[in-house]
């Protein structure tokens, strides 16, 4: 069988792809594949779990837009699938007089981004979150958390009710293109499909290279700690 698309890469990002290609194109044929054992479980399944409001990014930018709208995005998609999240909001503190500047200037931009935040003085953080000192902070009330593992299981579901083979336990160790489709191969395995998106993080450079594609950089992980 000739897949019309193969999608690799099980993390948010490769869902949300593989959900969007079969909702603009009902009726199509779509291979998911992943590596390991189940979805989400790099880095989708290891972040902060934040829904950012957009607070960060320059005003006007890409980045910016899709942050707004993606957040927004994210809730509905939440509340129309009964997964649980919080719109807990979120403080950024001006931990000394230095910062207050700073935290300043993230104001301005969060206001050219079209957000509402607080302003906290010392005495009012502190008669907010007792356990936080500082010169003062901002408080984003459309920051939320919500655990992506749940959102990706949804998008699983919802690929496979659209018709979509997933396989998972899969480590792709070729890419071969044709002039007609893309074999894609793990060991004794092989797929064909007319088109190939590639979702794969920090495999990224691995899979382009399996693809014959000549790059100029390596992808280099390495550990972050978040403290909560």
């Amino acid at each position: 069988m000739v897949f019309d698309y193969c999608v690799i890469g099980g993390g948010i990002v490769g869902l949300a792809t593989a959900a969007k290609i079969l909702e603009a194109q009902p009726g199509a044929s779509l291979l998911l594949v992943e590596k390991e054992s189940r979805l989400a479980a790099h880095q989708t399944g290891h972040n902060s779990g934040v829904i950012h409001a957009g607070i960060y990014y320059a005003p006007g930018s890409l980045k910016a837009t899709l942050c707004t709208t993606g957040a927004e995005m994210t809730k509905a998609f939440c509340a129309k699938h009964s997964i649980e999240f919080d719109q807990c909001g979120k403080l950024i503190v001006a931990t000394g007089p230095d910062e207050v500047g700073r935290m300043d200037a993230l104001f301005e931009r969060a206001v050219a981004n079209g957000l509402t935040l607080s302003r906290l003085d010392a005495a009012e953080l502190a008669e907010k979150e007792p356990a936080i000192k500082g010169a003062g902070a901002l408080f984003s009330p459309k920051t939320g958390i919500v655990d992506y593992r749940k959102i990706c299981e949804k998008l699983g579901e919802i690929i496979g009710e659209a018709g979509a083979v997933v396989q998972l336990s899969t480590c792709i160790d070729r890419i071969i293109e044709t002039p007609n489709a893309v074999e894609i191969g793990a060991g004794d395995q092989s797929w064909s499909a007319h088109q190939l998106v590639v979702c794969g993080g920090l495999q990224a450079d691995r899979l382009a290279r399996l693809a014959g594609i000549e790059i100029d950089f390596k992808v280099v992980p390495f550990r972050g700690s978040i403290f909560g």
